[in-house]
């Protein structure tokens, strides 16, 4: 009987939704304002999976995922009853025992919660984020239609073709579910405060856990400015320029440091109170694994550096496509790009926007990029954005460049060193494996007669000592590169003696290889002056 109610109820909402869609004149295509005009009128449910949507330029085109940024729901507040009831029945007390007061009226009302100011007993001013009535309950059928109707997801032609729309809207569901439930948003505020602790300059809500649950969320009320206010920051005396570093300097931190940072950095989600960087809203936040750090570094360096072969091999190294990729023409579009964004100079360079172009160039690959790669990039547009509302001058590259070799020559520790640049070299293995085949190959299409060699001649034993020592540098390389190899697998042997903190065995792999490494540089430097 439950089993058949509920069927009839997702059948009326799929007739809404054919509606909706009708309404719009969906059959003659989608536009990106017209998907999110759709979304709005299909509700709370729409609105947040829009909203989410919005960053995974991984699975909708750039311009879809920059309209969808726009969503904002225009729900009507809950009545104050209602909202006295679920506090109630979430916290177990009456409401004048759990707060000295509490504003009836909301400050606050979007598609899943509205937020009410209240001052706990102990004359502390808070806000207090109140789950929807039904909320969950709601958004769980409409996931259900929709993954019932998964086609209706194939907004353009542009979308990927092969995608599994099925395990697309359960990854979908799940991150809904993630803000759906306070207690992960709660998390998140102690986490990033205590992430934040020693920064003079940084502050965030506090998270009163005694009087939150999975529905109700009760925090620190950050008074203040929001940063569009110019005037009255000005009036604070805050200077724009300084304040634009540090919320440069804090994100760099987040990500580099803490390897979590906000996902939504937009002006409206940062204050400044007491003349401190207030970050709020902290509901979507970002984690940064080792392997996506690992392709930031790698890349921003490539970028700096000017080598388009070693940033794509970042992005490989990181996204490491199923198939053969044609890294040549890959490394060849990346060039243009990265030519097109330093025409004005690096220092004006907009990381967010080349990025994201960077990204276009691996989906046209067919590769596959990982959700956190998707979500950090959104969060670069969207910090650089910011950064730049409040102090145009400012060069974020530079902040990022910057604070990246700071972190180098604070933490440089051998042990660590060792670790990645084993680390790297065993990504890149598969390429000495290869090589026997590959020579193999390569001496049958010989043998076959199908192979051309060009040959230059050696016309005297200047030249001939000169290839030689060639040779011989690239012998030292190879074997400098197995030599850092072997100090890389061998930095955790705790059994062996140490000699500064390494093993015995790491120690001297690490010094013969280096000292190989000035042979060869000091030789290479020695025939270019020639």
């Amino acid at each position: 009987m439950s089993s058949m109610k509920d069927t009839m109820k997702d059948a009326e909402r799929f007739k809404q939704i054919l509606g909706v869609l009708k309404k719009h004149d969906a059959i003659h295509g989608f536009t990106p304002e017209k998907l999110r005009l759709i979304l709005l009128d299909l509700g709370p449910t729409y609105i947040k999976l829009g909203q989410i949507m919005s960053f995974r330029t991984d699975i909708l085109p750039e311009e879809y995922c920059l309209e969808l940024t726009k969503l904002r729901a225009r729900v009507p507040p809950m009545p104050f009853e209602t909202v006295r009831e679920i506090i109630e029945l979430e916290l177990k007390k009456p409401l004048t025992e759990l707060f000295s007061s509490f504003g009836e009226e909301s400050v606050g009302s979007a598609s899943i919660a509205q937020v009410h100011p209240a001052v706990l007993k102990s004359g502390e001013a808070v806000v207090v984020k109140v789950q929807r009535q039904g909320i969950y309950e709601k958004m769980e059928q409409d996931m259900s239609v929709l993954k019932k109707a998964g086609s209706i997801l194939k907004i353009s032609g542009k979308v990927g073709k092969n995608l599994d729309f099925s395990s697309l809207i359960d990854e979908l569901w799940d991150a809904m579910k993630g803000e759906l439930d306070f207690t992960k948003e709660a998390n998140n505020l102690i986490r990033f405060m205590e992430n934040q602790k020693d920064v003079p300059y940084v502050t965030s809500p506090t998270a009163f856990m005694d009087y939150s649950t999975s529905r109700v969320l009760t925090m620190t009320n950050m008074k203040g400015f929001n940063i569009i206010q110019k005037e009255a920051i000005l009036e604070a005396g805050i200077d724009f320029h300084q304040l634009g570093v540090q919320i440069a300097e804090n994100y760099c931190k987040q990500v580099i440091d803490d390897r979590f940072f906000h996902g939504d950095p937009h002006t409206g989600n940062i204050r400044v109170m007491d003349g401190k960087v207030a970050w709020i809203d902290l509901g979507m936040m970002g984690v940064v694994s080792d392997s996506l750090y690992m392709c930031i570094t790698d890349c921003i360096n490539a970028i700096i550096s000017n080598d388009m072969f070693e940033l794509t091999d970042a992005f490989f190294q990181y996204c490491e496509p199923e198939q053969e990729i044609d890294r040549t023409a890959v490394a060849r579009k990346f060039g243009m790009i990265v030519q097109k964004y330093l025409s004005s100079g690096i220092g004006q360079m907009d990381m967010g926007r080349l990025f994201t172009e960077m990204m276009n160039v691996i989906q046209e690959a067919q590769v596959r990029i990982p959700q956190e790669m998707t979500i950090f990039v959104k969060s670069l547009v969207t910090i650089e954005g910011t950064v730049a509302y409040v102090s145009p001058d400012i060069s974020f590259i530079t902040i990022v460049s910057d604070y990246m070799k700071s972190k180098r020559l604070r933490e440089m520790d051998p042990v660590e060193f060792l670790q990645k640049s084993g680390h790297k070299i065993l990504r890149s293995s598969h390429k000495v494996v290869d090589l026997p085949a590959d020579l193999a190959d390569t001496v049958r299409l010989l043998k076959d007669g199908n192979l051309s060699v060009r040959t230059e001649t050696v016309r005297s034993p200047k030249e001939l000592r000169t290839e030689g020592r060639r040779f011989a540098n690239i012998i030292r390389a190879m074997l400098m590169i197995g030599l850092y190899l072997l100090a890389g697998l061998t930095v955790s042997a705790a059994q062996l003696p140490t000699i500064l903190g390494l093993p015995w065995l790491s120690f001297a792999a690490l010094l013969i290889g280096t000292i190989l490494l000035f042979m060869t540089l000091i030789d290479t430097w020695r025939m270019n002056k020639k």
